[in-house]
């Protein structure tokens, strides 16, 4: 068995997706696509992976909430603490960023 994933947002789903994905199916025997969303998109994560399933109903769709969405969420949660609570601050691990 040979495993293949294609990662898009899909926004919106257009004919060079469909594309990608029929090409890619043609390689593997099981082909996940990864379907970034973020809550607040006006076209929700989950209408656009059931397009997909609709299109391709012999492929593994999944939604993945989109990590940019959740790091500004999380600098967001920071700011608001750091305003509300200035005695709290963020610890630095060695990898340059901060943790909360």
């Amino acid at each position: 068995m040979s495993l293949g994933i294609t990662v898009g947002k899909f926004y919106p789903f257009h004919l060079g997706h469909d594309y990608l994905i029929r090409e890619a199916k043609k390689r593997v025997t099981h082909l996940v696509v990864l379907v970034g969303y973020q809550p607040n998109q006006a076209i929700p994560g989950s209408k656009r992976a059931n397009w997909i399933r609709s299109m391709h109903p012999d492929v593994e769709v999944i939604e993945v909430l989109d990590r940019k969405w959740i790091r500004i969420q999380a600098h967001a949660f920071r700011r608001e603490t750091k305003n509300r609570l200035p005695c709290i601050k963020p610890m630095t691990s060695g990898m340059g960023h901060s943790e909360f």
